[in-house]
């Protein structure tokens, strides 16, 4: 396999630097190689991105002529990188991993919906990860399949020495992530108030305000590999989500980061989550937030069944999901067959 990592600005190759392809081509185990094209600058802006598409698509065909067999797979998740013309491929997968053409995440939204487009248009399968996804998806592409996120199971299941600041706190409910504009905060700080018993720890980089409660701590963004340590020590784990649209969209890869750390999860009713309780329990308000952590304080599943969960639903059986859809469909171009799901998702 051949990760792509995001292009570097061709700016930074200074003269001088020796900079060559060989350089920024890594083999990160026997199976999995990753490599770094550089582009123009302002590469995701309409008119330069037409400039940086050859270069960007010269330099993956060569990387892949490197490490890749004959027969390839292009699997894209970033609308930004398009068609991606001068690759070689025998079949194209189109990800989606969220709503396309956020203003929040790309700087030309009008780009980015026109490659959205083709991308559908023109890919042998689409895969997505909440339903709504896969259903939108379909009024382009029928061949449109839920994939949903998996969990990195080896990574949070493991025991880890907790953070000092989680030492004496009981109950202690806990969010990883991004605390921004997809945040519901006004939920947290109400429930917060509501239990001033409860300690509620924010372990992400927050972009909006936050009020100083007592309770209701703000740590900031944590290295990846503390991440454990924190979710360890939660209780129960939030997903406190808005009701925007791209909220109702997604597939939040901290529901499984908490099951995987034995850690029940409360979370807003997104359609992506549904099919995963007990474990999971889907809450809207405050309200019915602080009802159902209280639930789950009080008789929620166990570590063990909460790490069972997030173990079928590990990587690896993503991959074998992905897998089967790509040479499922290999094969119907051939023989004209439909393309099918192997098996259902959440509790194969």
């Amino acid at each position: 396999m051949l990760v792509i990592d995001p292009p570097s600005s061709v700016h930074r190759w200074r003269r001088g630097d020796g900079f060559s392809l060989h350089q920024q081509l890594r083999q990160v185990d026997e199976r999995l190689w990753s490599f770094r094209p550089f582009a123009l600058p302002g590469r995701d802006r309409p008119g330069l991105a037409l400039a940086s598409d050859p270069i960007i698509a010269g330099q993956i065909e060569w990387a892949a002529r490197q490490v890749l067999p004959a027969r390839r797979a292009l699997v894209t998740f970033s609308p930004a990188r398009g068609w991606l013309t001068g690759v070689r491929r025998d079949l194209v997968v189109y990800w989606r991993r969220d709503a396309a053409a956020q203003p929040h995440y790309v700087p030309s939204v009008r780009l980015a919906k026109s490659r959205h487009r083709r991308l559908l248009r023109q890919a042998d399968l689409v895969t997505a990860v909440s339903p709504q996804l896969v259903e939108e998806a379909r009024h382009t592409n029928p061949r449109a399949f839920l994939v949903p996120n998996g969990a990195d199971v080896e990574h949070f299941r493991d025991p880890v020495t907790r953070p000092d600041l989680m030492t004496r706190r009981s109950p202690v409910i806990g969010y990883l992530g991004a605390v921004s504009w997809r945040v519901d905060v006004g939920l947290l700080e109400a429930v917060a108030r509501a239990r001033p018993d409860w300690t509620i720890v924010l372990v992400g980089q927050p972009s909006v305000d936050i009020a100083r409660l007592p309770n209701l701590l703000s740590v900031g963004g944590q290295p990846y590999n503390e991440l454990p340590g924190w979710a360890q020590a939660f209780d129960v784990g939030l997903v406190p989500y808005t009701n925007a649209s791209f909220n109702r969209a997604s597939f939040p890869l901290k529901v499984f980061d908490y099951l995987a750390s034995g850690v029940p999860v409360v979370a807003s009713p997104l359609p992506a989550l549904a099919g995963l309780d007990p474990c999971v329990r889907l809450a809207d308000g405050a309200s019915g937030f602080t009802a159902a952590i209280e639930a789950m304080l009080h008789d929620g599943p166990s570590p063990e069944a909460c790490r069972e969960l997030a173990e079928r639903n590990s990587w690896d059986a993503r991959a074998a999901l992905l897998e089967h859809l790509v040479e499922d469909r290999l094969h119907a171009r051939t023989s004209g067959a439909p393309v099918q799901t192997p098996f259902s998702t959440h509790d194969e």
